[in-house]
């Protein structure tokens, strides 16, 4: 299947006609590269492709798929073997803190906690009991990466909660870099929400 041409209407943020079109090369060839601004309509166009398609919203399609076994169909064509576990963050990582699992490298890439101005000190909170759990279950000298992309969550909030997060679970945290999204994700310097990237890499000394 080659898409010629797309047009939305009356979708989330498409509510008057947009039409895309997809450039096809002599020989047949087209590799079409869809990007823009956080909340441009990337996503909506994808549901709007998935709906037509299939149907169904994309989270009722993603809810359909087996992500264990598409993992396992990853890690085989890389040549390795993980272990996989599919469960709650926030018991998984008690149960290993409390059973003395501990690992050289630990990865925190939760999805994006809210959307609403009001619960951003919930957000925050979630954010500090998962880093400060994660933080007890790596290895001293060991390396760990923690990101957020929750927009109202700013970097100066991000980073004073992983201080306080390294406090309350008794580690000495070494921060080796900030980071934020590339350069193919500009933010307007009027909408600092829109600097919703955030990346801290870290070295847990003790």
């Amino acid at each position: 299947m080659k898409f010629i041409k797309l047009t939305i209407e009356n979708y989330k943020s498409f509510q008057y006609p947009t039409e895309i079109a997809f450039p096809i090369t002599a020989d047949g060839r087209s590799i079409f590269l869809i990007g823009g601004m956080n909340g441009a309509g990337k996503t909506s166009i994808m549901e709007a492709i998935n709906y037509c398609l299939y149907g169904a919203k994309v989270d009722e399609i993603y809810r359909n798929i087996n992500r264990r076994e598409k993992a396992k169909g990853n890690a085989k064509l890389n040549g390795v073997r993980p272990r996989f576990v599919q469960a709650d963050i926030f018991p998984w990582l008690r149960d290993a803190g409390n059973n003395g699992e501990r690992f050289d490298v630990v990865i925190l890439d939760p999805a994006k906690m809210t959307r609403d101005r009001e619960q951003v000190i919930n957000a925050l909170k979630k954010y500090l009991d998962m880093n400060k759990l994660a933080l007890g279950v790596v290895k001293p000298g060991g390396l760990f990466a923690t990101f957020s992309c929750t927009g109202l969550v700013s970097e100066e909030q991000f980073t004073d909660m992983l201080r306080r997060a390294a406090f309350y679970a008794g580690r000495t945290v070494q921060v080796l870099k900030v980071a934020g999204a590339g350069p193919d994700h500009p933010w307007l310097a009027q909408v600092p929400e829109s600097r919703y990237l955030k990346a801290v890499f870290c070295r847990v000394v003790d």
